[in-house]
């Protein structure tokens, strides 16, 4: 599968052969190891913002992956604080111990699948909202607004949550759907779905009160 049709590269770092990546090696006289050395690599908190540059392109400029809008736009959300996203956005994904680049993984299947759908994005952002659970977690929930219905929104949702199990892909700390733009009546909603996207629709409206 070809993700969107665009390449969002994540430059790998050469390796190195620093002491932070290498464990001590004593040695005896005779210059043998004087037991196993764990060369296990440490991890950096930043390999896990890997990415983050160009997934706030993304979030910000949709097109970019996306592909050209329709004049649609989305329902009027509460701006999002871009000079405070890439903060909290780190501050999330390091207590989930996730990665930007999954959540590109994601944008870049979800770009896929509302191109094979003939779905045009509607004009502007992706909104993002930080939520706060019960047990004190915090995830990001994103929405991008698609030119279509309710119930077409919430179809092309279950389908890439579908896609996204079956290759395993990492979702900790986020949570990405689809969501009509502008004009939509989110009352036309059927099935199991429905009270799930009717209780993160109450919990973004909580948030943006508070």
């Amino acid at each position: 599968m070809g993700f969107a049709g665009v390449e969002y590269e994540l430059a790998m770092e050469p390796e190195t052969d620093s002491l932070e990546e290498r464990a001590s090696e004593p040695v005896t006289d005779s210059g043998i190891p004087a037991k196993p050395v764990d060369r296990t690599p440490v991890v950096a908190d930043e390999d896990w913002m890997r990415g983050l540059a160009p997934l706030l392109r993304v979030l910000r400029d949709p097109e970019t992956m996306f592909g050209a809008s329709s004049d649609r736009r989305p329902e009027p959300r509460r701006p999002v604080d871009w000079e405070a996203a890439p903060h909290q956005i780190q501050d999330c994904f390091e207590y989930w111990e996730a990665r930007c680049s999954d959540v590109l993984l994601h944008l870049m299947m979800a770009a896929d699948l509302l191109r094979e759908s003939a779905v045009k994005i509607c004009r502007g952002e992706v909104q993002i909202t930080i939520l706060e659970h019960e047990d004190l977690s915090p995830s990001i929930f994103m929405e991008l607004s698609i030119d279509a219905s309710s119930m077409q929104a919430m179809e092309l949702t279950q389908e890439l949550d579908r896609r996204a199990f079956d290759m395993e892909l990492a979702c900790d700390g986020f949570v990405f759907c689809f969501m009509d733009g502008e004009g939509g009546d989110v009352d036309e909603l059927e099935g199991d779905a429905a009270p799930f996207f009717a209780s993160l629709n109450s919990a973004i409206r909580e948030e943006e009160c508070a």
